[in-house]
C-alpha cells in the first residue's frame, strides 16, 4: 500500500506519482483514493465507493461527482482509474476475470 501525502502543495502532480509507481512497481498499482483539482483540491474520490468527499471543517462530507464540465480531461482520468482497480481486483481470480473480460461492472459483493 501506498499513500501520496502533500497532495495539496502547489507543484503536486497526483497523476505523475501515479504513473511513477505503475512504472516501479507494475500494472497492479491501482489507486482507491484519487483528487480532484482545479488549480487547488476541490474534493476526492473514493473509487472503491464511488462517491466523492470534500472536508468541512475537518470532517469528510459526501459532495456530487464531478462531470466533464468540472473538467473533461479529469472525467476521462477517473475512468481510466476506475478501469486500474477493475483490472487489478480481476487479477485476484479466475470468475473475476471472466467477469471483466465480458464487460461486466464489478460490485463491492463481487
Amino acid at each position: 500500500m501506498f499513500v501520496v501525502t502533500k497532495i495539496d502543495d502547489e507543484n503536486a502532480n497526483f497523476n505523475n506519482v501515479f504513473t511513477q509507481l505503475k512504472t516501479e512497481f507494475g500494472p497492479t498499482v491501482c489507486p482507491v483514493v484519487v483528487p480532484v483539482a482545479d488549480r487547488k483540491i476541490v474534493s476526492y474520490i473514493n473509487l472503491i465507493e464511488m462517491k466523492a468527499y470534500k472536508y468541512v471543517d475537518g470532517k469528510a462530507v459526501e459532495t456530487e461527482m464531478p462531470t466533464a464540465e468540472v473538467s473533461e480531461k479529469m472525467e476521462y482520468r477517473i475512468d481510466g482509474l476506475i478501469e486500474a482497480v477493475s483490472e487489478a481486483v480481476a487479477e485476484t481470480d479466475e470468475e473475476l476475470m471472466d467477469k471483466f473480460f465480458s464487460g461486466e461492472a464489478f460490485t463491492r459483493k463481487n
